[in-house]
């Protein structure tokens, strides 16, 4: 009994762990939308319900029409991640990285990877840190939240996935920091 205690201890202990998925970035955006108002609620539905990406959000959504736009909000908050590995987008900062065409309803094509973190580097033995060039989580946040209200309506809509899914990144643990080494100077 001990031996196969210790054997399920050891097989737990390899298994992946998964700091932050789809599903926290969904419990995130679930709790904000029973903190919205219902004024707040219906123009957060019809700005889901004019995102560009809409169909691919509510591929299985329930039918009715309150449960649909439920749905879309909180699976939208995983969409940033979702287009890290969309063909259809780009990253600029690759050099291998060609832009790809402008789709209806999107202002831009890029995946802006660096905006889901900010690592405040620390080093505990003296390597020269580097700190993190903009736009990060840090510069991204608050400019999404101070437009909101002024950009356009479809910049709004295709801003609102992003605000909800770097409100959930802001509380990951593992997008808050680089350790830099002797052994590890880049981070």
């Amino acid at each position: 009994m001990r031996l196969l205690r210790f054997v399920a201890a050891i097989l737990t202990l390899a298994l992946p762990v998964m700091a932050w998925n789809y599903s926290g970035h969904r419990i995130v955006a679930e709790i904000a939308y029973h903190r919205l108002t219902p004024q707040a609620r219906l123009r957060v539905d019809e700005m889901m319900r004019r995102h560009p990406d809409f169909e691919m959000i509510t591929h299985d959504a329930p039918a009715d029409p309150d449960a649909r736009a439920h749905y879309a909000f909180v699976w939208a908050a995983s969409w940033p991640d979702q287009i890290l590995s969309d063909s259809r987008f780009y990253d600029p900062a690759r050099a291998d990285s060609q832009p790809t065409p402008l789709l209806p309803g999107f202002p831009d094509m890029q995946r802006h990877p660096t905006w889901h973190y900010y690592d405040i580097p620390i080093s505990g033995d003296g390597t020269p840190v580097l700190q993190q060039q903009p736009p990060h989580l840090m510069t991204e946040l608050p400019r999404l939240l101070s437009e909101l209200a002024t950009v356009s309506p479809m910049q709004a809509t295709y801003d609102l996935p992003w605000l909800v899914h770097l409100v959930g990144d802001s509380h990951q643990p593992l997008h808050a920091t680089s350790r830099y080494l002797k052994s590890q100077p880049k981070g």
